[in-house]
C-alpha cells in the first residue's frame, strides 16, 4: 500500500526530508525512494599501494527490470608501467542494481605504456557504455580516445579510438554523453594554437561517426574549456537531444558558463551557438564562474550547475534549470548550498531523473579538522518558482565512510571528486575517492542507492496470523507471528490489518484497526512468536475504513480514515490520536462497500489517496480512482485516473511492485486466492491496465484471509538466525546482559584487526553500542541505527560467553571449520564472539552470504550450535572490493 522512505535499520540512514531554511511545509514535499542498496563498495582492487582518484560513475535506465540501475564505475590509477616509468591508466567495475559486482574484479579500460587520464563514462538502455579519456601520443601531446564495452564489462572495441582526426595539438577535457540506444556525442577542447576551442561530435549506436569532422561549440578568441555533455533520457529517437556547456574566460579576465542545446539528428543548435548562464547584474557577472556540470530528464528539460566566487570571496555552487527549447526558468541564479561564508564548495555533479527530479553532489570543506566531505542534495524540478526561496532542499545531511554509533564523528579523511548517476526511475550511485583506508594513499569508494518493492502478506483473522512474503511469487511465508485477539466468526467488526513505516527506519511493519472503538494498534517490527502494539491510538469514528500513507512527505506513514458512505478522508500527520490534520471529498458513488487505497502515483514522494469499487459497471470489472490531490484546497479532490480492471468483488491493492519509484495497483480474489499486480498505471481512463503479475499466496478459497502490500525485509542485510529450531528457553538458560555483551566488544575487534582490517576503522568498531532484547523468530543478532542489537537467550539455547576469547581452547578444527568440544561449555550453545563479529561485519558493509554448512564464513546468514567463526583475510578483502 504504502512506500517506505529510509534505509533498513542495518544499513546507513539516508533520504531524511527536513524542514531546513525555515520553508514552509507544502514546499518539504519531494522526497526520492531510494534507500541504500548495502554498506560501501570499493571498486578498486588492482594494486592497492598505488593511488585511485577522479571516479566517474553512469547507471542504466531502462524498461527492463533485470538492467535497469545497472552501474558502472570507472576512475583513474596509477600504475608503474613495464617501462618503469610511472603512469596513470584508466580503471573500471561494473556492478548490478544492487551493488554486486558483475566482474569479478576491475578491469583496465586503457592500459599503455602511455599516460591516460580524465575519464568520463556513460550508459545505454542496455547497459552497454562508452568510456572517453585523455591518451598521451608519441609527440608528448593528448588526444581525446573513447571505448566502448557490454553489459558485462566486455570490450567491444579491442583498444581506445581517438575520437577527432590526428592532430599534433593538445586535445582536452572530454566528456560523453549515451542515448537510450546506443549512439553517442563527445565533447572536448582542442587547441588551435591562439586559443582553446570547444568541439563535439556525433557517434551511431555502432560507433560509426555521423560528423566528418569535429564541429566547433564554441570558436571565439577567447580560451574555452572544461565542457560537460548530457543527453535526453528520452527512449524515442527523434527526441533525441544533447545540451554541452562550457567555461569562457571572457577577454582573457572574466570566466563565464556557457550553454548550447542541440539535436542529435543533425547537430545543429535551438539556442543559436551558445548563451551565456549568467545574465543577472553586472556585480553578479564580475565574479568567476567555473567547472560546469550538466544533466537533462526524458522531455528534454536541463538543470545546469557550476562554481563561483561569492562576494565573501568563497566559492559555492549554483543551478539554473531550462526548458525542453533551452529558455531559462530562473530568473536568477539559484544556490545548492551555502553552510557559511568560511567554507567552499568546489567539485560537483548534477544528475536527473526521467520526471525532473534531480541531485547534486558537492565537495564541501568541514572545518575544523582540515578535511572535505562529500554531501548530495535532491531537488525537485517542478516545484513552483517563488522569489527569495530556493527550491526545496530534502537531505543536507553529510555521506558518512561508516556507519556510526549515534553521536560519533566522521573520520578525518578526505572525500574527494565527488560524481553521481541517476537513472530514470530516481535511483543512483555516487562515487567519490577517499583517504578513509590509509591516509597514505586514495581509494575508490562508491554508495548506492535503490527503490524499494512492496510485496504480499495476509492476515489470518481466526488465529491472528500473519503471514509475510517477500517476493511477490507463489510461496511459503518469509515471516510469521501472532498479532491480534482472533476471531472464530465472520463478523463485520473483526478487526482489519494494515501496514506502514510507522518509526521511519526503512521497513514496513504490520498493526490492526479495531472498527467497533476506531483504535489503531501500530507495530514498529515484524517480529513474534506473539506480538504487542509499541502503540494504540485512538482516530477516527467505528466503521470507518483504516488507511496509512506519508501524507506530509515526512518519511513517517501517519494513520487516516476513510468513511465509505461519506466519500470523505480523514489523515492524520502523526500517530497520536486528535482531530484530522487533513479532510476531502473523493468519489460520487457513495457506496458502503467502497475501499481506500493508499499510493505515490506520481513518484513525487507525497501519497495520495484514491477508492476502490469492487461492484461498478456490469458486474465484470471493478474500478480505482485516484487523486494526486495532497490537500485539496476546496475540500474535494480532483480525480486524474479511473482504472477499470477484473475481477469483482476482490479487494483492491496497491504499492510499487517493480520498484520504478512509483506505486500502481492490484486486486485479490478470495475467492480463488490469487493476486493480479500492475507494474503501471494506465496512460488514460479507457486503456485497460497490463496485468503483469498473477500469482496464488495464501490458502485457495479463503475468504477470510486478508491481504496487506509492505517492504517487510527492508533494503539491509537479514539478520544472523539460528540454525536450530529456537526454543521457548531451556530450562536454567541465563539471560544476556547489556554489560556481558559490551565486554566482548573489545575482544571482537581484536580478531579484526588480527585479520588486516585498517586500524582507523577497528578503532571506531570499539565505540559500536550494543544492546539486548527478545528478538524472537529465531534471530540472533542485527543492526539497527549503527547500533548492536542481540536476542536475550540465544534463541533459547542460551550464549557462550567466552573468558578466554583470544585462545579457542573450547574448540577444535572440524571439516573446516571451529567446533566446540563435546565437553565444552561452548558445545550447546551460541558463541556469542562469533554473532558480534558477525555483526561488526555489516556496521563495515558486508552483506550476508548464503550458509555452506560447517565450513561457512563469518557472513554466513546461519550459524550452528558450537561453532566459532572468525574474520579472515577473505572478509577484509571483500569489504574493499578485492573478494
Amino acid at each position: 500500500m504504502s512506500r517506505s522512505r529510509r534505509s533498513s535499520p542495518s544499513r546507513l540512514r539516508t533520504l531524511r526530508p527536513t524542514a531546513a531554511c525555515g520553508f514552509e511545509a507544502l514546499e518539504q514535499k519531494l522526497t526520492l525512494n531510494a534507500v541504500p542498496t548495502g554498506g560501501l563498495i570499493e571498486p578498486a582492487t588492482t594494486d592497492l599501494l598505488k593511488d585511485q582518484k577522479d571516479p566517474v560513475v553512469a547507471k542504466a535506465t531502462s524498461t527492463n527490470a533485470a538492467i535497469n540501475g545497472d552501474f558502472v564505475v570507472v576512475w583513474e590509477h596509477e600504475f608503474d608501467s613495464p617501462n618503469s616509468f610511472t603512469d596513470t591508466d584508466i580503471f573500471g567495475r561494473v556492478y548490478d542494481a544492487n551493488g554486486v559486482p558483475k566482474t569479478s574484479t576491475d578491469f583496465a579500460i586503457a592500459d599503455s605504456i602511455r599516460e591516460e587520464q580524465d575519464p568520463r563514462v556513460s550508459m545505454a538502455a542496455d547497459g552497454s557504455f562508452v568510456v572517453v579519456w585523455e591518451e598521451e601520443n608519441v609527440n608528448g601531446d593528448f588526444d581525446v580516445m573513447y571505448r566502448r564495452f557490454n553489459a558485462d564489462g566486455v570490450a567491444i572495441d579491442p583498444e581506445g579510438v581517438r575520437v577527432h582526426g590526428e592532430d599534433e595539438l593538445e586535445q582536452a577535457d572530454p566528456d560523453v554523453a549515451m542515448f537510450s540506444n546506443g549512439a553517442f556525442v563527445v565533447v572536448w577542447s582542442t587547441d588551435t594554437g591562439e586559443s582553446t576551442d570547444v568541439q563535439f561530435r556525433r557517434f551511431s549506436a555502432n560507433a560509426t561517426p555521423l560528423d566528418t569532422n569535429p564541429i566547433d561549440l564554441a570558436d571565439t578568441t577567447d580560451d574555452e574549456y572544461a565542457p560537460r555533455v548530457a543527453a535526453t533520457k528520452s527512449t524515442t529517437v527523434a527526441n533525441y537531444r544533447f545540451t554541452a556547456t562550457w567555461t569562457r574566460n571572457d577577454a582573457g579576465i572574466q570566466r563565464d558558463i556557457y550553454r548550447d542545446l542541440r539535436r542529435f539528428s543533425d547537430g545543429t543548435s535551438i539556442t543559436g551557438h551558445g548563451g551565456i548562464i549568467v545574465t543577472d547584474d553586472q556585480d553578479i557577472r564580475d565574479l568567476n564562474q567555473d567547472r560546469s556540470s550538466v544533466a537533462m530528464d526524458a522531455t528534454g528539460r536541463a538543470v545546469i550547475t557550476w562554481s563561483q566566487i561569492t562576494t565573501a570571496g568563497n566559492n559555492d555552487i549554483f543551478y539554473k534549470r531550462f526548458d525542453q527549447d533551452g529558455d531559462p526558468l530562473d530568473p536568477n541564479l539559484r544556490r545548492v548550498v551555502d553552510d557559511s561564508t568560511s567554507r567552499n564548495t568546489d567539485e560537483h555533479e548534477v544528475s536527473m531523473a526521467n520526471q525532473g527530479q534531480f541531485i547534486v553532489v558537492i565537495e564541501i570543506s568541514s572545518g575544523a579538522n582540515g578535511t572535505v566531505d562529500t554531501r548530495y542534495r535532491l531537488f525537485d524540478f517542478d516545484l513552483p518558482d517563488q522569489p527569495g526561496r530556493t527550491t526545496a532542499l530534502l537531505d543536507p545531511t553529510f555521506l558518512p565512510s561508516l556507519t556510526l554509533p549515534p553521536g560519533s564523528q566522521r573520520e578525518p579523511a578526505n572525500q574527494d571528486n565527488p560524481a553521481v548517476a541517476m537513472n530514470g526511475t530516481g535511483e543512483f550511485t555516487i562515487v567519490w575517492d577517499d583517504t578513509f583506508v590509509t591516509a597514505q594513499r586514495q581509494d575508490i569508494i562508491a554508495r548506492n542507492y535503490r527503490n524499494n518493492v512492496e510485496t504480499v502478506g495476509m492476515y489470518e483473522p481466526s488465529t491472528a496470523l500473519f503471514f509475510l512474503r517477500n517476493s511477490n511469487t507463489t510461496g511459503v511465508a518469509d515471516i510469521s507471528f501472532r498479532f491480534g485477539p482472533g476471531f472464530a466468526d465472520q463478523s463485520p467488526d473483526k478487526w482489519i490489518p494494515i501496514e506502514g513505516d510507522f518509526d521511519g527506519d526503512g521497513i514496513s511493519t504490520v498493526g490492526l484497526y479495531d472498527p467497533a472503538r476506531a483504535l489503531f494498534y501500530l507495530r514498529n517490527s515484524n517480529t513474534g512468536p506473539t506480538a504487542v502494539a509499541d502503540k494504540v491510538v485512538n482516530f477516527g469514528l467505528p466503521g470507518w475504513f483504516p488507511i496509512v500513507g506519508d501524507w506530509d512527505g515526512d518519511g513517517v506513514q501517519t494513520i487516516g480514515a476513510f468513511a465509505p458512505a461519506l466519500g470523505r478522508f480523514f489523515l492524520r500527520n502523526t500517530n497520536t490520536s486528535g482531530v484530522a490534520d487533513v479532510t476531502f471529498l473523493l468519489g460520487a458513488l457513495r457506496l458502503e462497500d467502497n475501499q481506500a487505497v493508499v499510493g505515490d502515483w506520481d513518484g513525487d514522494g507525497i501519497e495520495t489517496v484514491g477508492v476502490f469499487d469492487p461492484r461498478i459497471g456490469t458486474g465484470t470489472t471493478s474500478r480505482f480512482e485516484l487523486t494526486n490531490d495532497a490537500n485539496p484546497q476546496s475540500g474535494t479532490a480532483t480525480t486524474f485516473r479511473r482504472v477499470s480492471m477484473a475481477p469483482v468483488n476482490g479487494r483492491g491493492l496497491s504499492g510499487d511492485f517493480d520498484r520504478d519509484g512509483k506505486d500502481s495497483i492490484g486486486i485479490y480474489d478470495p475467492a480463488t486466492s490469487l493476486f493480479y499486480l500492475v507494474d503501471d498505471l494506465p496512460t488514460s481512463d479507457v486503456q485497460p491496465p497490463v496485468v503483469t503479475a498473477t500469482f496464488l499466496y495464501g490458502i485457495v478459497a479463503s475468504p477470510a484471509w486478508l491481504p496487506i502490500m509492505g517492504d517487510w525485509d527492508g533494503p539491509g542485510a537479514d539478520p544472523l538466525l539460528a540454525a536450530e529450531t529456537p526454543l521457548a528457553s531451556m530450562p536454567g538458560t541465563p539471560t544476556l546482559s547489556t554489560a556481558q555483551a559490551q565486554a566482548l566488544i573489545g575482544s571482537a575487534v581484536g580478531t579484526w584487526l588480527a585479520a588486516g582490517l585498517d586500524p582507523t576503522a577497528a578503532a571506531r568498531l570499539s565505540a559500536v553500542a550494543v544492546s539486548v532484547r527478545n528478538l524472537g523468530g529465531g534471530q540472533l543478532g542485527l543492526v539497527e541505527d549503527g547500533a548492536i542489537v542481540l536476542d536475550d537467550d540465544g534463541a533459547g539455547h542460551g550464549w557462550f560467553l567466552d573468558s578466554t576469547p583470544g585462545e579457542d581452547e573450547e574448540f577444535s578444527w572440524l571439516d573446516g571449520a571451529r567446533a566446540a568440544l563435546s565437553d565444552a561449555a561452548a558445545a550447546d550453545r551460541y558463541d556469542l564472539l562469533t554473532v558480534l563479529n558477525h555483526e561488526l561485519g555489516h556496521i563495515l558493509g558486508l552483506d550476508d552470504e548464503p550458509a555452506q554448512g560447517p565450513t561457512s564464513d563469518l557472513m554466513a546468514e546461519l550459524l550452528g550450535l558450537g561453532v566459532r567463526r572468525t574474520p579472515g583475510s577473505a572478509e577484509v578483502d571483500r569489504l574493499f572490493g578485492a573478494g
